[in-house]
Parts: structure tokens; sequence; C-alpha cells
């Protein structure tokens, strides 16, 4: 008698899985690659209870794991290295997937012939990772904006904090991109002590935060910089002093080449003229003309 009210019941179960449409009362919230536990609220000690799956109503349901009667708790074998039926009747997931997400029901029969339904949507989430603010200067270079980013993350809602209290689209913001993206004026335009801005992303399974100081990191965005008072008079005194020494070199060989240029000019103009000998007039010392005439021909006059 209690294997056919045992039947019975499997039908039941069987037809309301594919008839009705699950309305869940819970909604349970999982992270990727971390186990999960869903708990089928029970009154007494079950004699029968099924776990079933569907993605949404309009799919058809899946068994995942049962007890029957004084048999063991068992999981059907695509389910069951992923997933137990503990001794309370809970349903542990041991790695949750993606794909995971949806619908899942508990059936519970009781000995005195009363039925619990659980109706529980399970909704998967990738925890965020590694979040941080990227800067670049806007087209016109009076604004600055800040693109706030994740390396992971799922169902990400983005918030933007500066001195306390929540930023939102004013004269100095404007907020684009699902909240990601705030534009905001250079820090010479804001409003003293608001230079400090913190991006909040969160999602129901984690939360992650990074902060920037407009004073410094806007002003070396991806796309300018811009370089301090200081470091432009620095700069322009070494231009100055780099000129200055050019112009001296330059004046240098100026003055030497025009210095060769008169010498040149000089030996140009005015050939050195042939040194003779100096004649003495005291008797004996007279050079003949054929002497003479030797030595303009470069002879040996012997």
């Amino acid at each position: 008698m209690a294997a056919v009210l045992v039947l019975v019941h499997l039908i039941l179960l069987w037809m309301g899985q594919a008839s009705v449409i699950w309305n869940p009362t819970q909604v349970i919230n999982a992270t990727i690659k971390k186990p999960i536990v869903l708990s089928p609220r029970l009154r007494a000690h079950p004699e029968i209870i099924q776990w079933a799956y569907r993605k949404t109503n309009s799919d058809s349901s899946v068994t995942l794991c049962e007890k029957l009667g004084n048999k063991s708790r068992i999981c059907l074998s695509q389910f069951a290295t992923r997933m137990n039926l503990n001794h309370l009747y809970e349903l542990t997931i041991f790695s949750v997937q993606p794909s995971d997400s949806g619908l899942y029901r508990a059936v519970v029969w009781y000995i005195w012939d009363e039925t619990d339904r659980n109706l529980i949507q399970l909704a998967v989430y990738d925890a965020i990772f590694n979040l941080t603010i990227i800067v670049t200067r806007g087209l016109d270079y009076t604004s600055c904006i800040l693109q706030c980013v994740a390396s992971s993350g799922t169902g990400i809602i983005f918030k933007w904090m500066s001195n306390d209290a929540s930023v939102t689209t004013d004269e100095f913001h404007n907020i684009t991109g699902n909240g990601a993206a705030l534009s905001i004026a250079t820090a010479d335009l804001l409003p003293l002590n608001q230079n400090i801005y913190i991006c909040i992303a969160s999602n129901p399974v984690s939360t992650a935060s990074a902060d920037i100081d407009l004073r410094s990191d806007c002003r070396t965005g991806t796309e300018l910089m811009l370089l301090p008072t200081w470091a432009i008079v620095v700069l322009c005194l070494f231009s100055l002093f780099i000129g200055f020494v050019m112009f001296l070199c330059a004046c240098f060989f100026w003055c030497r080449d025009v210095r060769w240029f008169l010498r040149c000019r000089r030996a140009w103009f005015n050939p050195p003229q042939t040194q003779y000998p100096t004649i003495s007039s005291t008797p004996g010392s007279m050079h003949s003309s054929t002497r003479r005439k030797a030595f303009d021909r470069n002879e040996d006059p012997s």
C-alpha cells in the first residue's frame, strides 16, 4: 500500500512540475565558483522530497535529487558530482556556475498526506575584483573624465561619492555609461574641498571601491600632460641659457672666420715682394750684374 501511495505522489509531482507555474517565494544570490545551500524549510521528517530545476517557467523541469520513502538520498548521475542532498534535505551546489541561475522547487510529502512546495529563485553573480579609475581629458581640455572599470563582475551598480556626499549630474558633473563614467570640470573650476572622488561598485554578492585625487591624477591623463608652473619657468630659463650659449659660440666662429677672410684678402691684394741681399758700398764687395741675375733665377752664382 505504501508503494502505491509513493507511486501516486510521484505521478502528482510530475504532473505539477509539468503544468504549474513556479512563483518563487525566496530569492537567493550566489557567487560563481562558490558553494550555495538551498533549504526546503521542512515542518517534519519528510516521506518524499524531490528537488527540481527549470531555467524559466517556459522551460521543462529537470529532477536533480530526491529521497523516496526509506530509500537513501540520491542525486541523478549528471548532477551527482556537483550537487548533494544532505541529512537535512538541503540541496548543496558545490561550485556554482552561471548556468545554475533559475528556478528551484522542493516538493515535500509528509506521512500524514500533506504537501509543501518551496520555490526558490537562484541568481548567480560574478564577484567584483580589481576596481580602477581610468583618467582622460575632455576634448575641450576643461573637463576630466573618470571611467570606473572592474576586471570582473556582473550586474554591477556604480555610485560616485565626493566630500561624503553622493555625486549627481549638475553644473560641474555629468554621469553617463550606466553610472560608470563621470565627467568633471577641471580642478581649477571645482568648488573648494571637492577634489577627491570615490567610485563604489556593488552587486548582490560583492562591493569594491577606488578613489582619485583630481589635483594630481587628473593632470596626468592619458591624452594630455600638464606641467606645473615651476617646471615651465625652469624650462624657459634653461632655454634662454642654451640660446645665449649658442649665440656666443656663433659669435666666436664668426669672428674667427672674419679674421681668416681678412688675412686671405691681404694676401691676395698685397703679394709679398722678392727680397734681395743688401749690396754693400764697401770696395771689393760689389756684385757683378751676372751674379745678381743668377741670384734672381735662384741659381748658384759660383
